[in-house]
C-alpha cells in the first residue's frame, strides 16, 4: 500500500517570489529573434513594397516628363470624374 501524503497546499511565499523574479529574465534570454533582425526585415519590406507603392501614388497625381512635374488640378480631376460618372 501506498504511504497517505496530505493535499499539496499553497506554496511558500518564499517559492512564488523565487518563481516570479526568475520569470521576465527567462523572457528576456528566450526572445527568439533580436531586434536587427526586425530592423532588416523592415528595411527590406520598405524597399520593396512602400518605396513602390508611394511612388507609383506620386506618379499617378502628376503629369510628369522626365525633368519636370506638375500636380493634377483639381478641374482636371473632377473633369476626368465627371465623364465617368455620368457615363
Amino acid at each position: 500500500m501506498l504511504p497517505e501524503t496530505s493535499p499539496p497546499g499553497p506554496a511558500s511565499p518564499v517559492a512564488m517570489a523565487r518563481r516570479s523574479r526568475s520569470s521576465p529574465s527567462r523572457r528576456r534570454r528566450s526572445d527568439a529573434y533580436p531586434l536587427w533582425f526586425h530592423l532588416s526585415a523592415a528595411i527590406v519590406f520598405g524597399a520593396l513594397f512602400l518605396v513602390p507603392t508611394l511612388a507609383s501614388l506620386f506618379f499617378s497625381l502628376t503629369r510628369w516628363t522626365l525633368f519636370s512635374y506638375a500636380f493634377f488640378n483639381r478641374q482636371i480631376v473632377e473633369g476626368m470624374t465627371a465623364g465617368a460618372v455620368k457615363g
